[in-house]
């Protein structure tokens, strides 16, 4: 299970956009290896119930589907949450901003400011992350809903397309829709705050 579950994840980022070139290497230098890695650490995590744990957890029921299938949601849950970062959509590679000819150790980030991007939004950043990661988890009972979100997140607003994604008769996204909107509704009174 582990060499398909890698070849899913080298599959998965090669189809998406790492510092705008297709198929690169992706943000933070993570590997496949590093996102089956991450997945398997949250569903162990999940699966004892871990506190505090700063990297989430992912519950899985074997009632529901298999480990390799939950798995593989996870990891597309990974990738995908990696690739929509403000840092690898905004961000370029460095290697890509030092000219050929500049003396060694350049760094292409020499040229901007110190303060270009302000510590004020990365800790927004970092919290929202945080957040998303919370909500991702309080959905991990109900998959179906949880998938939900996840398409949503990643773009897909058409019922159409969320059921053929979801393999699921278009009428029963509204369903899971009401489903998702009580569960925001709940997540936010829990947290005091609304999710956004």
């Amino acid at each position: 299970m582990w060499d398909r579950l890698l070849v899913y994840a080298q599959g998965k980022t090669k189809v998406l956009t790492w510092h705008g070139v297709l198929g690169g290497e992706p943000s933070g230098g993570d590997t496949a290896h590093d996102f089956v890695q991450q997945a398997l650490v949250r569903t162990v995590n999940g699966a004892h119930g871990s506190e505090g744990s700063d990297e989430g957890m992912r519950n899985w029921n074997p009632e529901k589907c298999s480990l390799e299938t939950h798995l593989r949601g996870c990891i597309d849950s990974l990738v995908n949450h990696a690739a929509s970062k403000p840092a690898n959509k905004n961000g370029v590679r460095e290697r890509k901003l030092v000219a050929e000819d500049a003396p060694e150790g350049a760094s292409g980030f020499d040229g901007f400011a110190g303060n270009f991007v302000a510590p004020d939004s990365e800790e927004h950043e970092r919290l929202r992350e945080e957040r998303l990661m919370t909500f991702l988890d309080h959905l991990s009972d109900d998959r179906p809903v949880q998938q939900l979100f996840e398409l949503i997140y990643d773009g897909f607003k058409k019922r159409a397309v969320q059921a053929e994604k979801l393999n699921l008769p278009v009428t029963q996204i509204d369903a899971l829709k009401k489903r998702l909107d009580t569960r925001v509704t709940k997540f936010a009174k829990q947290n005091e705050q609304p999710l956004k």
